[in-house]
């Protein structure tokens, strides 16, 4: 789960009610979160508070001014540990990495939680220092996404970039920047507003990802009151193992000794079986006791193990004996 936390010391409270909750209402366990825009900038703040049951953090200062820092939520099911990725020294953008494993995933997982704050606002002189703020960040943060995509590891990237995915064909500046991550083979998982008013819907909160493993994925946006941004969401799990097909498979040995012995065992239980002769009697009885006998005296087949191949085995529900009869010939 990611979040524009709005402080996340003035929030933690709701997110704690949140986590109980989809626990409580669904059995659903929220394995690692990750707040941006924290307000966490000054080293005296005590992070006591910030404590949640069965929950580790991990923490990054704001090196962007009051309003940044980053806090990240790793349950006690999940392992984490922080890895220096990071190392731009601006102060118009910050990140923090950690690799995460599960018993649940065959790999472990580089996860990047970034933020970079509001500075594109246009009018009065802005729309300049607008673009060339947008131009020194992805000016710095182009290497790291390379370095991702030289990566052979499972990625993950998420964060609230300030950057509006659904003007990505009308903003020049957003373009560039979802080019960028395409390019470097990052695909977005999110892709419809995640912080919607009266005046606009904007998408903020971005997940994307890049994987070399074979994993189940699903995203969402969770319509709850947190802060001014939605929630974001992204499941992980591995897809099931397929079991190694059967090489051999029984099969009846119809031939006419077989068949003889399979009439004369009807024949015999048909004089010993008594059926009903009232007419009044239902009719399901006689039904019933003449399944049984032919049932009985179909056991006198044997069966046999023959090899499977694609000239004996409908494989497909549109195959048929017919269809394989025409693909042997």
């Amino acid at each position: 789960m990611s979040l524009n936390a709005q402080s996340v010391f003035n929030t933690v409270d709701i997110l704690k009610l949140q986590l109980a909750n989809f626990k409580k209402q669904h059995n659903f366990i929220v394995n690692v979160l990750c707040l941006q825009e924290c307000q966490y900038s000054n080293k005296n703040q005590s992070l006591e508070a910030l404590e949640i049951d069965n929950y580790q953090i991990f923490h990054k200062i704001s090196i962007i001014g009051k309003n940044g820092g980053i806090v990240v939520y790793v349950h006690n099911s999940t392992t984490a540990e922080e890895i220096s990725f990071f190392e731009n020294k601006s102060k118009i953008w910050e990140g923090l990495s950690l690799k995460i494993s599960h018993e649940k995933l065959k790999k472990t997982i580089t996860l990047h939680t970034v933020y970079r704050p509001p500075r594109e606002k246009s009018g009065h002189g802005e729309v300049k220092h607008a673009r060339e703020n947008h131009e020194k960040f992805i000016e710095e943060f182009e290497p790291y996404l390379q370095k991702i995509k030289k990566d052979q590891k499972d990625t993950i990237l998420v964060g609230d970039l300030n950057y509006n995915l659904m003007e990505s064909s009308t903003n020049s500046m957003v373009q560039e920047y979802f080019d960028s991550m395409i390019t470097n083979e990052l695909q977005p998982q999110i892709t419809v507003p995640t912080k919607i008013n009266r005046q606009s819907c904007n998408l903020y909160d971005h997940i994307f990802t890049k994987f070399r493993s074979s994993l189940n994925v699903d995203s969402c946006v969770h319509v709850t009151k947190i802060s001014d941004h939605l929630p974001v969401f992204i499941s992980l799990s591995t897809y099931n193992i397929k079991k190694s097909p059967k090489k051999y498979r029984e099969v009846k040995v119809n031939n006419d000794e077989n068949m003889q012995k399979v009439i004369d065992k009807l024949t015999d239980l048909m004089q010993d079986t008594k059926f009903e002769h009232d007419l009044t009697t239902d009719p399901n009885i006689n039904q019933q006791k003449l399944d049984d006998i032919i049932q009985n005296s179909l056991k006198e087949i044997p069966t046999k193990k023959v090899k499977i191949t694609k000239y004996n085995t409908e494989h497909s529900p549109w195959i048929t004996q017919g269809l394989l009869n025409l693909i042997k010939k």
